[in-house]
């Protein structure tokens, strides 16, 4: 399918037609979370995203960088909207090699709270989604390093479950209170924090993003934050 073709879709139906091909690959596996959850629930999580993530991508030729890439939807439909892809992962469980031999992507096995972003370039747009409540250390050194390799007035975009509405009568730490990452340091594969609202606004203006638009969708915190 060409750009011009992906792009004039309907975007429901452009999401879709992303998540078909990845079906494709997964479907080759004995047994998929992909096909057997998450395919059906992920939009659930980010869908408003996609209008924002269409406006940023505009004619095409932009890098975007995914952290956190899992099975890698939002990546590939950035990449078949014209798009040059980049993504990092801790685990590549949920990766598939068949995304780097056909599209234009780049993949590694990297620990963004640990390691640095192994590529020098700029990015014109970072994905952020679902990974923040799975970060074991204060996210401050994190969002700096993505600030740092965004292009001025690049856009991050982030999508993680609020705290008030999963966890209501749980008192986690406060974002500023959580220990920093030094080396050596052991990760679990888990949900270690739940954000409020202030949180993610604190922490946004904190490590230097102003707030393109900060809203609630199926109980998860969307925002769109701009260097």
């Amino acid at each position: 399918m060409s750009t011009s073709d992906f792009r004039e879709m309907p975007q429901e139906e452009r999401l879709r037609h992303v998540q078909s091909i990845l079906a494709q690959y997964h479907a080759a596996r004995e047994r998929s979370p992909y096909l057997e959850a998450y395919k059906e629930a992920e939009a659930g999580y980010w869908y408003p995203l996609l209008s924002v993530l269409d406006a940023a991508l505009g004619s095409g030729n932009k890098k975007v960088l995914d952290i956190g890439t899992a099975y890698g939807t939002l990546l590939l439909y950035s990449v078949l909207w014209g798009n040059e892809g980049f993504g990092i992962d801790m685990t590549d469980a949920y990766w598939s090699k068949e995304l780097e031999a056909e599209y234009p992507i780049s993949w590694s096995k990297t620990n963004i709270e640990a390691e640095a972003v192994p590529w020098p370039h700029s990015f014109d747009v970072v994905i952020f989604t679902e990974v923040l409540e799975h970060m074991n250390y204060n996210p401050v050194p994190v969002f700096h390093k993505i600030h740092q390799c965004l292009i001025p007035g690049g856009l991050l975009l982030i999508s993680t479950p609020w705290s008030r509405h999963y966890t209501p009568k749980h008192q986690w730490p406060d974002v500023f209170t959580l220990p920093y990452y030094q080396e050596g340091g052991a990760f679990v594969d888990a949900e270690c924090k739940y954000y409020t609202i202030d949180e993610l606004v604190a922490l946004s203006l904190h490590t230097g993003f102003s707030i393109q638009f900060l809203q609630l969708y199926h109980g998860h915190l969307l925002a769109g934050l701009v260097k």
